[in-house]
């Protein structure tokens, strides 16, 4: 027994070979590789956020974290998946590939896409000699490139293969794929997926991925440095203690209890913010698929670090990022009294989020759902309102920028997604009086 305890503590990657997704709190994660708005889908060490698929055509594979990036296994190809889902995004990554082999970016896929043409874009990343009507940066089924250059793959001078920088833009209406001199569009048919996982679909060779990196796109600023309006969200109630003004810089929360709410309602759906908590006793927090008006009533992302005083090893307590009483965050070093980034991303029962760009939570509630459908409770599904949360008298919250996108269901038509635009876009417009009276309360 013993002897087993030191052999997995003296192997502490075994593991990571078999794709296994432990998302533990005290993870290693290098701070210094990450630029400014940066924000990493794979953080160069962990599983988080990322898993093999078993079954299905594509399963079986093998993957294993190697200096940095996923190694594929040439015994064992297959597919590796995130675990969330995405619709709208930029993504950018790195590939190396040994000659002789097939790689595909899966973009909108399911776990076990049933026709690479149809049920998901993929991508050609690199084609083996067995199918020379492959080219990189061609879609399968779509838009075929007619040929690749020579010396596409040409080993360096030291003999390494090059890793090769691909850019991909997935909006609405179509995707765009660069790498180097490759370029591809590709518009979307009037029905389409909508969303889905990123895959890496190896069938043959040895191929590594490295700095895989994304960002939403296409989302609606809700507040946005420079600008005072504040029609997205209601008027706080009146004699709280609690107060909200912004000016051209900031949206600031003071006071408390209180809470600063949507107009509209979200259910899947990505956030993007900037925000300061002055101190672990200014309770903030962002609520999400909440009830209308009703405080603590919804899912609950910490915006503090708070620990008791007395906790020395940093065990007890919540981090910034957290889900509140169902999933601590990992620390990656984000304090009060500084400026800090958060994405919060909400799939039906899948919640994941990232902090200063690396992701700190990946959670699914499987829990069964409340009686009275409240989150703090049980699993919620149906759509609620966000909700930033000032919780005491001495808060102090400090916002720069909130961004939010709706994610649409995974099949849908141009004419129903174009009309829920129109939907959410008169939701997010409140009466002209309503607007007028915000924009006096938060006159200083």
């Amino acid at each position: 027994m013993i002897s087993t305890l030191i052999f997995f503590l003296l192997v502490p990657n075994l593991f990571p070979i078999f794709g296994q997704t432990d998302s533990s709190v005290f993870a290693p994660v290098d701070l210094s590789v990450i630029k400014f708005g940066q924000t990493l889908l794979f953080d160069s060490k962990t599983w988080i956020g990322w898993r093999v698929q078993k079954d299905g055509p594509y399963g079986g594979g093998h993957f294993r974290i190697e200096k940095g990036a996923f190694c594929s296994d040439p015994a064992h190809p297959g597919l590796l998946l995130t675990t969330g889902q995405f619709s709208n995004f930029l993504l950018e990554f790195e590939m190396q590939a040994e000659d002789e082999s097939d790689a595909f970016l899966l973009l909108r896929t399911s776990p076990n896409p049933k026709n690479l043409a149809t049920s998901c874009y993929a991508v050609v990343l690199t084609a083996s000699s067995a199918h020379p009507e492959r080219h990189p940066c061609s879609i399968l089924g779509r838009r075929m490139r007619s040929s690749t250059p020579d010396d596409f793959n040409k080993k360096n001078a030291d003999g390494t293969y090059p890793w090769k920088r691909f850019h991909v833009s997935v909006h609405e209406k179509g995707i765009r794929i660069n790498c180097g001199p490759f370029v591809s569009n590709e518009s979307f048919d009037e029905e389409s997926v909508r969303r889905g996982y990123i895959g890496f679909l190896v069938t043959r060779g040895k191929v590594r991925f490295r700095n895989i990196e994304w960002s939403p796109s296409q989302t609606l600023p809700v507040f946005r440095s420079g600008n005072r309006q504040l029609n997205f969200w209601k008027p706080p109630e009146e004699n709280t203690g609690f107060s909200v003004h912004s000016d051209t810089m900031e949206l600031r929360l003071n006071g408390g209890p209180g809470i600063l709410e949507t107009q509209a309602s979200f259910g899947n759906f990505t956030l993007r913010a900037e925000f300061n908590t002055a101190d672990s006793q200014s309770g903030g927090d962002i609520f999400f698929r909440c009830f209308t008006g009703e405080m603590l009533a919804g899912y609950r992302c910490s915006l503090g670090h708070r620990f008791p005083e007395n906790d020395s090893i940093k065990t007890f307590g919540e981090r910034i990022g957290s889900l509140v009483s169902l999933k601590e965050a990992r620390d990656v070093g984000a304090r009060n009294d500084q400026w800090n980034s958060l994405i919060i991303k909400a799939v039906d029962n899948h919640f994941q989020t990232w902090v200063n760009g690396v992701q700190t939570v990946d959670y699914t509630d499987r829990r069964p759902a409340d009686a009275l459908e409240n989150p703090q409770n049980g699993l919620r599904l149906k759509e609620g309102t966000i909700q930033i949360h000032s919780q005491s008298l001495g808060s102090a919250l400090k916002f720069r920028n909130i961004e939010v996108a709706s994610i649409p269901k995974r099949w849908i038509s141009r004419e129903e997604e174009q009309f829920l635009r129109e939907q959410r876009s008169r939701e997010l417009l409140p009466p002209r009086p309503r607007a007028e009276a915000y924009q006096q309360l938060n006159l200083e």
